[in-house]
């Protein structure tokens, strides 16, 4: 195409098939595209914001004009400004990420305290915009000191347990595993405990049911084993209870099953709840009973705000201090 960039073009039909790739293509170029289609669904999923489709198109075709924005970004010092611009800002470092780690890092990095005008949320767990990009990168290492932080300032179990949903969520299992590993062989109790109530919060996996089996010691890890293994069993019947529900052909089965996931069930369960189209009984009973999971998950989470590695969490101005040691400068 010629150069399109800052021009304003109309797509009729551009929902499906070839329209749908001609208002990509445009985009990729840089057009200001506006659209109509029969479909309103169709035109919802391509205007998607952010369109991560239209980012990867613009960085296969031209990644010099993203570095130039990324530049551009990082020389941005106005709060109000950075504000208006964060979400396309993390946006472009991820898909940035593979071709210039450190780029992509130092733009994390301006944004890290920054909170966006509009507050998007991704995935059914209504992951941050943020924390999704950061843990979706493509080069985990580059990252790895913003992942460590967003773990590091999570000082209540609710805040601890989203970290851990959102690393899992992202496919940042591996990343997770290693630096739970590291936790686990601090000396300091506080980070053993940290690393024990995290795998506590993940889905079922090999290293939380080794470490997280067997009879619990005596004292205060012991006390937070015996929590996180019973946040590691909640996930496992909520799973095993849903499956069940899959199956289920008789109302009462199902009816049963529901409010067994229902009465044990986290933030986790999302990632398992299955399809409507998985059985009649689900098609018409199923909306509801995932309405009232999610409830049951958000009032769970509420309560976990009120702990940290199951105990009573620390005052807010303490867990403040704790969180600035050691001091600047020290």
């Amino acid at each position: 195409m010629r150069d399109l960039a800052g021009r304003i073009a109309v797509v009729t039909g551009g929902g499906t098939g070839m329209g749908r790739e001609l208002v990509r293509q445009l985009v990729a170029e840089g057009c200001n595209v506006a659209m109509c289609d029969v479909s309103a669904r169709n035109m919802a999923e391509i205007g998607e914001q952010p369109p991560p489709w239209g980012l990867k198109e613009i960085l296969r075709l031209d990644p010099g004009r993203i570095a130039s924005w990324l530049q551009r970004i990082l020389a941005t010092e106005n709060p109000k400004v950075l504000r208006q611009i964060c979400n396309l800002a993390v946006s472009l470092a991820k898909v940035y990420s593979s071709r210039d780690p450190l780029l992509s890092s130092k733009v994390f990095q301006h944004f890290v305290d920054c909170r966006p005008i509009l507050k998007i949320q991704v995935e059914p767990e209504e992951i941050p915009l943020y924390e999704h990009a950061l843990f979706s990168s493509e080069t985990p290492e580059a990252l790895e000191s913003l992942k460590v932080r967003v773990f590091e300032q999570a000082l209540n179990d609710s805040d601890l347990q989203m970290a851990t949903v959102v690393a899992e969520v992202c496919g940042a299992h591996q990343w997770l595993d290693r630096y739970v590993q590291g936790l686990l062989d601090s000396w300091h109790p506080a980070n053993q405990a940290r690393g024990l109530t995290i795998l506590g919060f993940r889905q079922p996996n090999a290293a939380s049911e080794s470490i997280l089996s067997g009879t619990a010691e005596p004292g205060f890890l012991g006390l937070v084993k015996q929590f996180a293994s019973r946040n590691y069993r909640r996930a496992a019947w909520t799973r095993h209870w849903l499956e069940c529900l899959e199956r289920a052909s008789d109302p009462i089965d199902f009816w049963r099953y529901g409010m067994l996931a229902e009465a044990i069930c986290d933030v986790r369960f999302l990632r398992v709840f299955p399809k409507a189209t998985a059985s009649d009984l689900l098609d018409v009973f199923g909306t509801d009973l995932h309405r009232r999971m999610k409830k049951k998950a958000e009032e769970r989470s509420k309560k976990l705000c009120e702990t940290l590695f199951g105990l009573k969490a620390p005052e807010t101005e303490i867990a403040d201090a704790v969180s600035d040691w050691p001091p600047s400068g020290k």
